[in-house]
């Protein structure tokens, strides 16, 4: 069983870690290449929130985003791009 696993293998993790200010884990993704890609995070335990951050770990202006009770993440990453989200699993 993994911790995690993501999908396509041009999204690359970045980093894990404990979040500063709460219960949750940040989760940094890089897109490595110069398209936008839609990638699949999974998880080894359900996701009860799922919120875009910045750097500082503040919540973005965009929407949640959805996670599902199979531990199943999408999102979409644009070209070059880093991503954020804080994880309640």
């Amino acid at each position: 069983m993994s911790f995690v696993s993501i999908e396509p293998d041009e999204l690359v993790l970045s980093a894990v870690k404990k979040a500063e200010r709460k219960d949750a884990l940040i989760l940094r993704l890089y897109n490595i290449t110069d398209k936008e890609i839609a990638g699949k995070v999974k998880f080894y335990k359900p996701i009860k929130e799922a919120v875009p951050v910045d750097l500082n770990e503040k919540p973005m202006d965009d929407q949640p985003l959805k996670g599902s009770s199979e531990g199943l993440l999408n999102l979409k990453v644009g070209p070059s791009k880093i991503v954020s989200v804080k994880l309640v699993l």
